[in-house]
């Protein structure tokens, strides 16, 4: 059978002294496969090329049978009939196993719907399609439990072509083979997630050996080289002192000379061949680490919110939608570092309770209370931004007071340094660009005393979680946090949480 998908040496650059994909191949037969890599390392970029929603600068793919793309994140502007094949008869059975609404029309944006919602919708579209081969960028975001074991389930029992990109180690464990995309080019490897974390292990432990043996090899080589130029040095003094005696004939000087001045070069030339040896050496096993990303330290700056002030009071909070109830009777307050946690299934309102807490939407009932001049920032599920927007442009909206050094400091606490600070979010990974939002929501000199927080660890690698949770950890205002990671909300320090539905 010929393969689904084949890539040969495609090579794309956002800019051009920055290769982001080079000379990569691959091909997918029927298996499931992982592609991984640090956030920024290009996953999304690939996974576009092999969709053709970007055309590679070089290179060639090819496609065959049925293939359908669950993207990290919709395209502004897409609807429902984007997502689920139209007049298909088992539309509504699909929709309803999922706790979607039966009858959803295709003209519903899909920025109507909850992250959860447009998750459960891919998920119905793939058990409509039946497609030969899936490419899914990070499908378990913002699915709940029973979502995530859905998701596990299509994919534990996919018998045909599959391309997985994700952070979840749980669906990372069910891929036959693993790609590993990186500074040194996509690596392959077939022996399962925990096969290649073993083999990932053993070759760095070799290459930082190898490193180690070429750095000492290159300081002897130095070394001797020193030498070599000091013996050099007190042969020619001594020639010096003895004509200066005239304790020689003038041949035999001459003579004495030429052999010194020859032995000199043919040593030379030899510390100079063994100096190229060792940087060679050296700079080779360079290559076979690749370099660490940019240390993350997302500092926050202290709110100097008092311990008993209250900030946020709700009082019989009751919404609908559609005629249809989200939620009902809601109440609690807030009051100094609280830590806030809603939960609930997909489409029960998490996101509309928030919607409420910063003034977007307005309650049908009860009393929403806030603190006289309460400063409120909210990470949005979606990461909405105009379409020209770059981390740079986000940081200086939001920090307004700030110059430009602080800003560009800011910025790069957060992994935005130089001109990654001007790129434009829309091509920007998922990760990337949470970590964009966040800069502009936590990195001013006076941040916010109340953080609305929806599902932020979405799309971040193991590194930009743990600077999240560090920065959060350290947070001195208040927070209300949506997850449906339970081990997010602990380390977070979670103390009341409000199920919904």
């Amino acid at each position: 059978m010929s393969s689904w998908l084949v890539a040969e040496g495609l090579c794309f650059a956002h800019a051009a002294d920055r290769p982001l994909i080079e000379n990569i191949h691959l091909t997918i037969n029927d298996e499931r496969v992982a592609l991984i890599g640090s956030n920024g390392a290009g996953k999304t970029t690939l996974l576009r090329l092999l969709t053709g929603a970007l055309v590679p600068q070089r290179g060639h793919i090819a496609r065959r049978g049925r293939q359908v793309h669950w993207p990290q994140m919709p395209e502004p502007g897409q609807v429902v009939g984007d997502v689920l094949p139209p007049d298909d008869p088992g539309r509504a059975a699909a929709l309803s196993r999922l706790g979607l609404p039966p009858e959803m029309p295709d003209d519903l944006p899909l920025s109507r719907l909850s992250g959860g919602q447009v998750a459960r919708l891919h998920l119905a579209a793939i058990r409509l399609i039946q497609p030969d081969m899936l490419i899914l960028d990070e499908p378990g975001n913002d699915l709940d439990a029973d979502g995530r074991a859905s998701l596990a389930d299509l994919i534990r029992n996919w018998r045909g072509g599959l391309l997985l990109v994700s952070h979840e180690l749980g669906l990372l464990s069910l891929a036959d083979r693993i790609l590993d995309l990186s500074p040194l080019g996509l690596r392959s490897h077939g022996g399962g997630y925990q096969g290649w974390q073993a083999a990932r292990q053993a070759e760095r432990r070799a290459a930082e050996r190898a490193l180690v043996d070429a750095q000492k090899q290159a300081r002897r080589a130095q070394v001797a080289v020193r030498e070599t130029e000091a013996r050099a040095a007190r042969r020619a003094r001594a020639g010096k002192q003895a004509k200066a005696r005239g304790s020689n004939a003038p041949i035999l000087m001459g003579q004495r000379r030429d052999k010194a001045e020859q032995a000199a070069s043919a040593r030379r030339i030899k510390g100079e061949r063994q100096q190229e040896a060792a940087d060679h050496a050296l700079e080779q096993a360079r290559r076979g680490l690749p370099p660490p990303p940019p240390p993350l330290d997302m500092a926050v700056n202290p709110t100097g919110v008092p311990a008993g002030k209250m900030l946020l009071r709700a009082v019989g909070l009751s919404l609908s939608r559609n005629g249809r109830p989200l939620w009902q009777n809601v109440s609690f307050e807030m009051t100094g570092p609280a830590r806030l946690a809603l939960t609930g299934r997909n489409g029960v309102g998490k996101s509309s309770l928030l919607d409420c807490l910063d003034g977007r939407l307005c309650p049908d009932t009860g009393t929403l209370t806030r603190a006289p001049h309460l400063q409120i920032a909210r990470l949005d599920q979606r990461l909405a931004a105009p379409s020209d927007a770059t981390p740079l442009s986000l940081a200086r909206l939001a920090h307004k007071a700030q110059g430009e050094g602080e800003t560009r400091a800011a910025l790069a606490r957060f992994g935005f340094r130089a001109a990654a600070a001007e790129m434009p979010l829309r091509l920007l990974s998922g990760g990337m660009r949470v970590r964009a939002h966040l800069c502009a929501a936590l990195g001013g000199a006076a941040p916010p005393q109340v953080l609305l927080l929806d599902e932020p660890a979405n799309h971040l690698d193991l590194e930009g979680r743990a600077a999240l949770l560090e920065a959060l950890s350290a947070y001195d205002g208040a927070l209300v946090l949506v997850s449906h990671d339970p081990d997010f909300r602990r380390a977070v320090g979670v103390t009341q949480e409000i199920q919904l539905g």
